[in-house]
């Protein structure tokens, strides 16, 4: 497999393709509508709604980096369910470990 230096870096567009763009904008208008959202979540829902978003953030961060562990496999690993299939209990354990430090760091 061929792997170019584009693989492994972040598109960044140029200052006059966003000087042309409406994305800045949406991006400014999303951020606000969230914060706004955030602070409406109820009290008892919050760390209900954090521990599923751990969830999410592992799936979608292991999955950039290429290991495509499901959320019902993360979740059966939170619960002490781990696959036979070593490669899949490996992946379930870093995702438990991805969650720790998201946990850590928001603490």
């Amino acid at each position: 497999m061929s792997v170019s230096i584009l693989d492994v870096t972040p598109f960044i567009p140029s200052d006059s393709a966003l000087a042309s763009s409406e994305l800045p904008d949406k991006v400014m208008n999303l951020s606000q509508k969230s914060a706004k959202l955030s602070g409406q979540v109820s009290g008892k829902a919050l760390p209900t709604l954090e521990r599923y978003m751990r969830v999410i953030n592992s799936y979608y961060s292991n999955l950039i980096e290429g290991y495509a562990t499901r959320p019902h496999e993360i979740r059966a690993a939170q619960r002490g369910q781990y696959s036979a299939d070593s490669a899949k209990r490996d992946l379930q354990k870093e995702s438990l470990g991805h969650m720790k430090v998201q946990e850590w760091l928001q603490d």
